[in-house]
């Protein structure tokens, strides 16, 4: 018998119906963490290949499955390899049947399919084939750290290297910068040079042009002022209420004597940050230029510009000829026929964009994502278009025709009282507009439904700190969470805090990768602690051992 692929319950059988029954349209999946929603993706992405193999030589050609990160795209291949395992295993019972010779076809066709990844390696075998339209000699390298952080700071030092914008510069140093630097460099790593990347980087995901970009910080300003340039004291007092409260605003009104020197000082702040916000645009329009001639001349693109340069590619006001235009379209659009898309909450305007053009209208969609686990939001994710194709059955630009949802609350992974903490959490940020409850896919929260059973073990231990700096920043983990996290450790085990756990037995601290344990290990070491660092012990293997031993000597 076939391990480890459970049967399909409840919604995520549903939508597998509403998907196989139909040769075109859009199916959307709604569901809580641990749900299952790979599990099900991979699913119908297995019988979906052994309805095309029915009546196609190469059925995995028109299939695309696709997931946002590398880490969930990896385990594409082997789940629905699984799947397609388990329709062959006699002791299985599945819905769908195959021989065991017809299994092991499908499986070697799956490993060897052109679309099944991530959404960024589908628009790098569409841009081998359009890199000449934007100047490229070559086909460039992608996703190079090091060579684009090279690139970007050489980009950025040549701006501040013409005279012309060296005005600008100082102005918006003084402005953004930490005053105590000389190169405007903050405390927290948050320079007028990462804000120029970072508005390059976020202008280009959202595919806003230099106007809808001007006018998007316009708009935080109009926030800020409603009523304009303040014309009274009492205008400045209305602000403040707006943007605190009342109460606020009455302790303002007392505080300030001199209303005419407050009123002239709100609107020189309303003038100058308009002035600055101005000059800033145009920083970043420079920038913008200058980064794509050095990526140009240097071979390299971040994954974000080659999903930016294919919509816009594809977009009729572009500069490539429309006949080359459509034979690049047709030459993927069969692989799009079936489309599968995991982590949907997590695309891109820009990925949304480039992947438009190539679905045909007759296409079979299925999304599946959940707008509360949108952690790539810093990335530019935007997960409105996933309830806009959940509530309206809107994606690509289109309106489908069917259009198939199903939404499920109920968790494969979480015991009764993890739950439960979920839900006391989450029930007030998700219905809350101000805190990301406009990009749910209901109304209402709906509580976490749990398949398993409670322990009497505790399921769920919660610590909380305040955290300083920004994240991202190499300061970010020894400023911000080394000294609460070794503090807390050392308290819990002084005040057997973690009951389940063995008298004498070890607690692990699992890093998603080695930059931090260091740091970690040795406040750990200063309370008193003994820290083993299990990534060395591994490589201190006989076994390990000797095959470094051999690949130094090759």
């Amino acid at each position: 018998m076939t391990d480890g692929v459970p049967p399909l319950e409840g919604a995520q059988d549903r939508i597998r119906d509403a998907f196989l029954a139909h040769d075109r349209g859009l199916f959307v999946l709604d569901c809580t963490a641990g749900f299952g929603k790979s599990t099900t993706v991979e699913r119908v992405a297995a019988e979906a290949l052994v309805e095309a193999a029915a009546c196609e030589p190469a059925p995995e050609r028109g299939l695309c499955v696709v997931s946002f990160s590398r880490e969930d795209a990896a385990g594409i291949v082997p789940g629905i390899t699984a799947a397609l395992a388990a329709f062959a295993d006699v002791e299985q019972a599945t819905a769908t049947t195959i021989s065991p010779e017809r299994s092991q076809r499908l499986r070697e066709r799956v490993r060897h399919a052109d679309h099944v990844g991530t959404i960024d390696s589908i628009f790098r075998t569409v841009f081998t084939e359009i890199h000449a339209e934007y100047g490229f000699d070559q086909m460039p390298t992608v996703g190079n750290d090091a060579h684009l952080t090279s690139l970007r700071e050489a980009a950025l030092d040549a701006l501040r290297d013409r005279e012309s914008l060296t005005a600008r510069f100082e102005r918006l140093d003084e402005a953004y910068g930490d005053e105590t630097a000389s190169d405007g460099r903050g405390a927290d790593g948050r320079t007028l040079d990462t804000l120029l990347e970072a508005a390059r980087s976020a202008k280009r995901a959202r595919r806003l042009s230099d106007e809808q970009f001007r006018e998007r910080l316009l708009g935080a300003i109009d926030e800020a002022f409603p009523d304009g340039r303040p014309a009274t004291f009492e205008a400045v007092v209305r602000d403040v209420a707006r943007f605190f409260d009342e109460e606020t605003a009455a302790a303002f009104r007392q505080r300030h004597d001199d209303e005419a020197a407050v009123t002239a000082q709100s609107r020189t702040c309303f003038d100058r940050w308009r002035a600055r916000v101005e000059e800033f645009c145009s920083l970043v329009a420079a920038y913008e230029t200058e980064y794509d001639r050095r990526c140009r001349e240097r071979g390299v693109l971040a994954h974000q510009d080659v999903a930016y340069w294919v919509a816009d590619f594809f977009e009729d006001a572009g500069d490539a000829d429309d006949p080359f235009r459509e034979r690049v379209r047709q030459r993927h659009a069969h692989a799009f026929q079936t489309l599968i898309i995991d982590e949907a909450q997590d695309v891109s305007v820009a990925q949304h964009d480039a992947l438009a053009p190539l679905v045909p209208d007759d296409a079979r969609v299925l999304l599946a994502g959940d707008t509360d686990q949108c952690i790539y939001a810093w990335r530019d994710a935007r997960p409105e278009l996933f309830t806009r194709a959940f509530e309206a059955g809107e994606y690509f630009g289109r309106s489908w025709t069917p259009h198939e949802r199903a939404d499920a609350a109920r968790t494969y992974r979480m015991r009764p009282d993890i739950s439960a903490a979920v839900d006391a959490v989450f029930e007030t940020v998700f219905t809350d507009p101000a805190r990301g409850g406009l990009h749910r896919t209901g109304d209402d929260y709906t509580l976490v439904e749990t398949d398993r059973e409670a322990t009497g073990e505790p399921a769920v231990h919660v610590a909380s700190y305040r955290a300083r700096g920004s994240p991202g920043t190499t300061t970010w983990f020894e400023e911000s969470e080394a000294a609460p996290l070794s503090n807390y450790l050392h308290g819990a085990l002084a005040d057997d805090g973690f009951a389940s756990r063995d008298a004498d037995g070890p607690v692990e601290v699992l890093f998603p990768t080695r930059t931090n344990m260091e740091s970690l290990a040795a406040r750990l070491e200063a309370t008193g602690l003994s820290v083993a660092d299990a990534s060395e012990l591994l490589f201190e293997s006989p076994l390990v051992e000797l095959v470094v031993g051999v690949v130094e000597w090759l």
